[in-house]
């Protein structure tokens, strides 16, 4: 017991050096130290990643749905959860992300569906990829190149063939 109260005197006599000022300023110094140690601990572990995620798919069956379904497995490898909220297509994902209340991460939105006015709290991560413009008429049926002739073609006599059948 002696020797407990001998080393803790040493102790606060080695404190009282170091920084020059009575013991409780010096043990104040230490645990405010410790404090914000712990506190830049904490901030740091917070600004981590999330383990869970939130994308708003789309109708079951959709191109939405499955790629929604393919970044499932590709996060799973990652250990990340991707829950996958269904819903009614590009305009439904623009109302749930743009919705506070609606606990939605990320989801797909088609392009041009914002029309020039971008809510404020929603950024565009980038294209996943590109939807083709199809149109049909009916009016002047033409006889189009039947590609399935194609097979091995280079792309001039492709060309060629196509300028024939106009």
């Amino acid at each position: 017991m002696v020797a407990a109260k001998v080393y803790l005197v040493r102790t606060l006599a080695k404190l009282n050096a170091l920084f020059g000022r009575g013991q409780v300023v010096s043990v104040g110094v230490i645990l405010l130290a410790g404090l914000a140690a712990s506190l830049a601990f904490l901030v740091f572990m917070n600004s981590a990643a999330p383990n869970t995620i939130t994308i708003a798919g789309g109708p079951s069956g959709s191109v939405f749905q499955k790629n929604a379904e393919k970044y499932k497995k590709i996060l799973a490898r990652e250990g990340v959860t991707l829950k996958i909220l269904p819903s009614e297509g590009s305009v439904d994902n623009l109302r749930k992300l743009s919705d506070p209340k609606v606990k939605v991460d990320v989801g797909f939105v088609q392009g041009g569906e914002v029309k020039g006015t971008a809510p404020a709290n929603l950024v565009s991560l980038g294209s996943v990829s590109y939807q083709p413009l199809m149109i049909f008429n009916a009016a002047n049926p033409k006889p189009c190149f039947p590609t399935s002739r194609a097979k091995g073609w280079t792309s001039a006599r492709k060309a060629a063939a196509r300028a024939r059948w106009r």
